[in-house]
């Protein structure tokens, strides 16, 4: 359907039944924006849960390439599910809802608000349609362009042949991010529901980071 709808608003040749005009807006439901995406060939997407690399649902990613790794300007709450062998993660845009108040302290302890380490993916408008579908874009889900930090150094050589690595340089990027809907989120949130683990960088300047990892599989 995604690639019938983008022929017809190309081509335009013909007067589109009652029913054609029904699924159009049925398909279109999760992805109103698909004639703005098209205006690029590709675009960033910030991956954070289940559909990172060497993770289950990663399938949905097949067309899409793998850029970098990079983190969350805006701090979030990472939560997870447990569900049978349902395990994914979204990431909730206010304080925890079950211990509000914890910006501040970072002792990490679960629920704070964090940065979010997840990897940047080129995707077509084709793939964030299927993703816009997988996560109920604009019911679930939003999909905001959001800032993105992306460290690096480089490798350094001097006179002698001597080889180093220069301090840490970080590049700000924009992507979509898929982030859950607080009013739909809060309705259905139980036991089930826990948030995913903080990771503290050896260098304490740096804030401590929520990082979806396969070991939140192992988790019961």
């Amino acid at each position: 359907m995604f690639h019938q709808i983008l022929n017809f608003l190309r081509l335009k040749r013909q007067v589109p039944s009652a029913k054609w005009i029904n699924d159009v807006h049925l398909a279109m439901k999760y992805t109103p924006d698909v004639i703005f995406l098209e205006q690029r060939p590709e675009w960033l997407v910030f991956i954070y849960g289940e559909d990172k690399l060497d993770h289950p649902a990663n399938k949905r990613l097949v067309e899409a390439k793998y850029c970098l790794d990079g983190y969350t300007v805006s701090e979030y709450v990472l939560w997870k599910y447990h569900g049978g062998k349902d395990h994914w993660s979204w990431a909730l845009p206010i304080d925890n809802p079950f211990n509000p108040g914890l910006k501040e302290d970072w002792n990490l302890r679960p629920g704070h608000l964090c940065r979010i380490k997840g990897q940047v993916f080129r995707c077509s408008t084709s793939t964030i349609f299927l993703l816009d579908e997988a996560y109920k874009n604009g019911v679930e889900f939003e999909r905001r362009y959001v800032s993105l930090t992306v460290p690096y150094r480089f490798l350094l050589e001097n006179n002698q042949g001597i080889k180093s690595v220069s301090e840490r340089y970080e590049e700000i990027i924009s992507a979509w991010m898929y982030i859950g809907n607080q009013k739909f989120w809060e309705q259905v949130m139980d036991g089930s529901f826990s948030p995913v683990r903080l990771y503290q960088p050896t260098n304490e300047i740096i804030k401590p980071y929520y990082s979806f990892e396969r070991i939140e599989h192992e988790d019961e």
